[in-house]
This record gives C-alpha cells, structure tokens and sequence, in this order.
C-alpha cells in the first residue's frame, strides 16, 4: 500500500533535531510492512533526523518501496546502526535489542491470549514499548510470571487511518472489475490467508468460507470477495483458488466466491471499501494485535461483522458493529512458533450445522435481512472512528511519547 503525507499544522511540529534510527521491515507487502511505513513518515512529518534500517520479514514479497516509488523512505535508507539518540525496533519483541540512547520498542504484540515467556526479558531491554491495543498490552502485562518480572512501561499508540485516503475514494480500472459483479450484495473478507494444517488458519479464513457457501448455496443474489494477498504472486494466487475450490468441492455449494488478487495502494483499497457492490465487510479471526483493514472499512459507514474477541474491539464497540462470539481454544500445533507458543488460546468462532440453518442466529442471514438497522449503526461509527482514530491524531500522539520519554530520560541523566 502506498504511503500519503498527511498535513499538520507547522507550529505544532516537534523542534527536536534528534537522531531517530529505525530497524523494520519497511519494504515488504505485509501488514506489519504497512504499520512501520507510517511510522517512518510520521516521524518525518514531525521534523525528526530520521535514517532507516530495513529488516528482514520472511514469508513475504520485498520491493515495495520502488515498485511504489516511497522516496522519503528510499532517501533515509541504510545498512548500519551508529548508536542514535533514538533507537526505534518495529518487530516481534524477540527481535528487541538495546541499541540507542534510548530505546523504544514498537510491536503489534500478540494475537493469543498470552506471550512467550522469554519476550519478558526483551521487553524490559526497552525504555518504552508501544502496542496498538488494549489487548496487546494486557496480553504483555498478563503474561510475566514470578522470575520475569516486566519493568519497561507500556502505551497504547493506534494505527490511525489516512482519513483522506479512507474516506474520499476515487475510481479506477478497479471499479471497472467490481461493477461486472452480477450479485447484489457482497461480502468482502481482507486479510492474509495464513498457513496452517486444515482449517486452523489465524485468519479463519477457510471456515468463513464454507460457513458462507452453507449459508448462500441456491442464492444468486449474495456473493463473498475474498482479498487475501498483499502481493502479486502467482504462485499465491493459484494456492488460494485451490483452497476455495477445496472447500466448494467439500460442501458441494453454488454459492459465490470471487478472489481478488494483489498488492493494493491505498486507493485502490479505498475504492473497493467504498464501491457500492460490497456491502458489509465480515471476519472470523481468531485473533488480532489490531486489525487495520476493520478500521479503514469501519470510515465507509457500512456494517462490519467481526469476532468478539482481540484488539479490533478498540474501535469495534458492540453497539455499533456486529460481535460474532465463540470461545477461547488452545492453539494448533500447526501454527506454533516463536511467536505463537503452545498452549497459548484465541478465539474460536464454530458454527455447527444447526446455527447455520437457524436464520435467526444466522449472522450472514441477518446482516442481509437487517441492512438497513446495522447500516444506520455503522455510520455513527464511522463518524467516532474519523474522530478517534485518524492518522494525524496517531501522529500527534507519536510525537507526545517522544518527548515525554525524551525528557523523562533528561531528568533521569
């Protein structure tokens, strides 16, 4: 996704000539990628002496920054660390390390119910660690035991929306693609479709979809669009049409399901949010540091249907979006890692046979049924979610922890 400066009034702007480093994977097509990049510019926008250190995100396509011609960022590049005033890692804390005068943290924490242990020790390496969410920063907290004791203080910085990006579409080809949808009303699904034996992917994908062919098989009138790949990979491409014919063949539905395939700007993403086809974004996610494509749709006043679970449920209250529950369940071995430990729970959305058939607990059913209830539901969040959670109010707030760490520090000195 492409990156958009966002004007701020001058006099407001940090004075400090400060030297900021920053270790991230800032060109990479991933969500983490798209975090770290607003970071940098927003750090740039607040006047800081920035230099960027670009890490290595495996799993995912690189390039970014001159496929999409980032030059603020291109120009600060570079390969080594010479002890900054400011150190700034965005990463997993297992890749935290002390490297500056003062070191601050950025993650977007965890998407379980609790950490890896060994993180503790990691994070207290920090002056300041940052997360995206109330969720994130209880799991952190929830998760020191006797012998690791976390002393680093956390906050809550938002991923904010480029509100004029998010609520001003334009049309392109794009919408030239999504006109020729023959359905009336579809659904629209992003996020990566990770991996994972069976159906235990983090995103939940697979079960969404055959929850959605149950549902609609007979319906002409209702599609789902699934938009599951930050880049262009062929290969990527061909593995999830092979999932979703997997699970058609499976269920035996005509329901309909598209794939749209690629990496997005900004816009493009704006436009297929506000483009009059979709009509309500849905996820079943098992669970979310954050949960940024739900924020951006959130800015359409269409409604959203999401687990109630995570940290999307910062700017997705119960009273204005529609909170699938399930209940916590231990993690698949499949999906361990460093990260992601054994034993660790999320959120399991399960819908048997019988819910299914029941339209009155039905949640696609009634999301069709009651348009109009949860659309007018949706517009007041959009309104709260402009106000609350725009990018330029994040990067007020980034520049507000700078130098309050900046000056607890001075004193401490």
């Amino acid at each position: 996704m492409e990156i958009h400066s966002v004007h701020i009034n001058h006099k407001n702007r940090c004075k400090m000539n400060r030297k900021i480093t920053i270790e991230a994977p800032v060109d990479y097509y991933s969500g983490y990628s798209a975090k770290a990049r607003d970071f940098v510019m927003a750090l740039i926008t607040l006047n800081y002496d920035v230099e960027v250190v670009n890490s290595v995100w495996n799993g995912y396509q690189n390039g970014f920054l001159v496929n999409n011609a980032i030059e603020p960022i291109l120009h600060r590049l570079v390969k080594k660390i010479n002890k900054p005033d400011i150190y700034i890692c965005i990463d997993s804390p297992a890749r935290f390390f002390k490297k500056g005068k003062i070191n601050i943290g950025v993650t977007a924490g965890i998407e379980t119910d609790r950490c890896n242990p060994d993180w503790i020790k990691k994070l207290n390496l920090m002056d300041l660690v940052l997360v995206p969410s109330k969720h994130s920063k209880d799991v952190l907290i929830n998760s020191q035991t006797g012998r690791k004791k976390l002393k680093t203080p956390i906050e809550i910085l938002f991923e904010g929306a480029n509100i004029d990006v998010f609520c001003n579409p334009k049309r392109s080809e794009l919408s030239g693609y999504l006109d020729k949808i023959k359905e009336k009303f579809a659904f629209l699904f992003v996020g990566q479709w990770l991996p994972a034996d069976g159906d235990n992917d983090r995103k939940n994908v697979s079960n969404l979809v055959r929850y959605f062919l149950k549902t609609f098989n007979g319906n002409k009138d209702i599609a789902l669009l699934l938009k599951t790949a930050a880049d262009d990979s062929t290969v990527a491409k061909v593995e999830t049409e092979d999932k979703i014919e997997a699970i058609i063949k499976e269920t035996g539905s005509d329901a309909i399901i598209y794939n749209l395939h690629g990496g997005f700007t900004d816009e493009q993403m704006s436009e297929l949010y506000h483009h009059p086809k979709i009509a309500a974004m849905v996820s079943l996610t098992r669970g979310e540091g954050f949960g940024r494509p739900l924020l951006e749709f959130s800015l359409t006043g269409k409604p959203i249907m999401a687990t109630n679970w995570s940290g999307h449920l910062d700017f997705l209250p119960a009273e204005n979006a529609i909170l699938v529950d399930g209940e916590l369940k231990e993690v698949h071995e499949s999906v361990i890692n460093a990260d992601i430990i054994e034993g660790a729970q999320w959120m399991d959305v399960n819908f048997d046979d019988e819910y299914l058939q029941n339209t009155q607990k039905n949640v696609f059913w009634n999301i069709t049924s009651k348009y109009d209830l949860y659309k007018k539901e949706a517009k007041h969040l959009a309104k709260k979610n402009k106000e609350c959670f725009s990018l330029e109010k994040m990067i007020f707030e980034l520049g507000r922890i700078i130098e309050e760490i900046v000056n607890l520090k001075r004193v401490e000195g």
